[in-house]
């Protein structure tokens, strides 16, 4: 992978996955200049593959245009590249989409935020039309939110400690587990996300 990424701090950060052709980025991209309507780092990470969507993105950073960068060379699960584009901005919230939706609403973004303090949850999933009008459920699982995390034409608007619960849910997932001994470390592992999960609610 190549990474462009400044650790920093933010009232809101947006990571983007891209997987696609230019002009799905630069639609999302546009949508997001002047129109959100909230202060907010941006992060992309492409898992495109596109080298003409390499080119694109790397000038706009090169422009300041977006904060960090992350491009994955060869094949990779996109949840891996995402969650230390996540990690490099320290925000009390974040907003994790697909590149695509075009947010043509002024204030889009202050709106889903609002909508997710004002209903008390540790996360917001939903999809955004052709306008950018968005339909937003609540998601307490942390293995639910990082599968609505990597899927196309979904977002996700989380606070920090139930992206904290996700990192901690997938490194538990790829840690190899020891054939023999005790199992005392695998239930205390879970009772710990069980835990976490509650303390969500």
């Amino acid at each position: 992978m190549k990474t462009h990424i400044t650790s920093t701090m933010a009232p809101l950060h947006i990571a983007i996955l891209h997987t696609a052709e230019p002009e799905r980025i630069r639609a999302t991209l546009e949508g997001l200049r002047g129109q959100a309507g909230y202060p907010h780092r941006i992060s992309v990470v492409d898992t495109s593959g596109d080298s003409a969507s390499h080119l694109y993105l790397n000038t706009l950073y090169d422009a300041g245009l977006i904060d960090n960068l992350v491009i994955a060379v060869s094949p990779v699960a996109p949840m891996v590249p995402l969650m230390q584009a996540l990690s490099a901005v320290n925000a009390p919230y974040s907003l994790v989409l697909a590149s695509g939706p075009s947010f043509g609403q002024p204030g889009w973004l202050a709106r889903m935020l609002e909508a997710l303090i004002t209903s008390g949850v540790p996360a917001l999933v939903g999809t955004a039309d052709g306008t950018g009008e968005t339909t937003l459920s609540p998601v307490f699982d942390p293995h639910q939110l990082s599968e609505r995390m990597c899927r196309s034409g979904q977002l996700v608007l989380a606070t920090h400690a139930a992206l904290d619960c996700i990192n901690s849910y997938a490194r538990r997932s790829t840690e190899p587990r020891q054939a023999s001994g005790p199992h005392s470390a695998d239930i205390a592992a879970r009772e710990s996300l069980r835990q976490a999960v509650q303390n969500l609610r």
